[in-house]
């Protein structure tokens, strides 16, 4: 197998291919990267179950099966000790189950010869349409219109080939005798899954754009966001972690998350429509810029997620993350400023630097967040919340107040 600097070697190319590939779609094709592709009207049958919240919900089925059967085995074929395999992994793998319905699957004739795949090599197929449903279904939630850009076939082969880069090169820091198993069907899954998901988007895609509108509809984007976030980090600890013994403390999370995501998504339906047929909510040039902003990180990161999230405590990839943050903003100041042309030099100029002291606020909670926990990935998150959140409210506010008429 492959040495640790071999291994770095790989990851820092990968950061760098996939944040050029995402850069290059960008420069290629940015008005269609944001969303140019019209949406196609829905095959309402089977539309729901289409959607890429329902597809996460079957992954994680498909996931939790596969702990059932991989703890009946270990209790079958190793007598309930997973160190067969937990040496190989390290801390935080293997919190195995022995619960009725584990011991029940264990006495079935022949369970140590026919799960035996369960052991890494389901998990291996399975984790590529996992991490690809979770991230499109942020993007859906955000703008129907970013989604359908995001599941162009050239752009879900890209995210895939960068994802299964990643994925394998984790496989062979933790080499073991299932790996050479795992790699093949980890580029199984790289050919399969992108046509799979691109199937599926467009049995889902709505008739017409839907997308969060207004203070409200971001706000109750960011909850659902955070919602899925936190249902990704439990659905890796217990299922692709092999740590099933933690379902019992973890399934209230599990369940309010996944009720919290659906409950979003169907707000931000909701309140597009509703906002649609009144056709009077005011023009906002500071939320416009940050809503651009955000459609346009979700697109550019898209690619390069995976890699720089498992090389995110490196100096590499914190650059491209910061680089890719630094374009969206850009783009988003520069559509508050388009936004606001109809209105004089000094109204723009108040626009501006309402967006200006929200990003402000935001980089202040982001830096505190930063400061007061220790790294990890939900350390990552709840900094991009306490970033997006208080930009969008204090960015609204301060336009509000430099807008409103002097008084006569």
């Amino acid at each position: 197998m492959l040495d640790r600097s071999t291994i770095a070697a790989g990851y820092a190319l990968t950061v760098l291919a996939s944040t050029g590939a995402a850069l290059g779609i960008a420069l290629w094709d940015f008005s269609r990267a944001r969303g140019g592709e019209s949406a196609r009207p829905p095959c309402r049958r089977g539309a729901l179950a289409a959607h890429p919240l329902a597809q996460l919900g079957l992954v994680c089925l498909l996931l939790f099966v596969n702990q059932l059967l991989f703890n009946a085995y270990v209790l079958r074929a190793h007598g309930g000790d997973p160190s067969f395999l937990a040496r190989y992994l390290g801390a935080g793998w293997c919190a195995v189950d022995d619960g009725p319905v584990i011991r029940l699957l264990a006495s079935l004739p022949g369970a140590a010869r026919w799960m035996s795949p369960s052991v890494l090599r389901v998990q291996a197929f399975l984790e590529l349409p996992f991490t690809l449903f979770a991230y499109l279904s942020v993007a859906r939630l955000l703008s129907s219109r970013v989604y359908l850009a995001l599941t162009r076939l050239p752009v879900l082969a890209l995210a895939s080939l960068s994802f299964t880069a990643a994925f394998g090169l984790t496989e062979l820091r933790l080499a073991n005798p299932w790996t050479m198993d795992d790699l093949a069907l980890r580029a199984l899954a790289c050919v399969v899954v992108p046509f799979y998901v691109r199937w599926s988007a467009r049995r889902s895609a709505p008739p017409r754009d839907e997308h969060a509108r207004g203070v409200l509809g971001l706000l109750v984007f960011m909850v659902g966001a955070s919602a899925i976030a936190a249902f990704v980090l439990v659905v890796y600890d217990v299922f692709l972690l092999y740590n099933l013994a933690h379902l019992r403390q973890l399934f209230p999370i599990l369940m309010l998350t996944a009720v919290v995501a659906v409950a979003s998504a169907r707000a931000v339906s909701v309140g597009d429509a509703l906002a649609r047929e009144a056709d009077d909510s005011p023009s906002s040039p500071s939320l416009a810029g940050l809503r651009t902003a955000l459609e346009t990180f979700t697109c550019l990161f898209f690619v390069p997620s995976l890699a720089i999230r498992y090389w995110s405590f490196h100096a590499l990839a914190q650059v491209c993350g910061v680089a890719l943050v630094a374009l969206a903003l850009l783009v988003g100041l520069v559509t508050s400023a388009r936004s606001d042309a109809a209105h004089p030099h000094q109204q723009r100029l108040r626009s501006f630097a309402s967006l200006a002291v929200g990003l402000a606020a935001g980089g202040a909670g982001a830096a505190l967040v930063q400061r007061t926990m220790h790294q990890s990935e939900a350390a990552i998150a709840i900094g991009a919340i306490a970033f997006i959140v208080p930009a969008i409210a204090v960015s609204r506010g301060v336009e509000l107040v430099l807008r409103r008429p002097a008084p006569a």
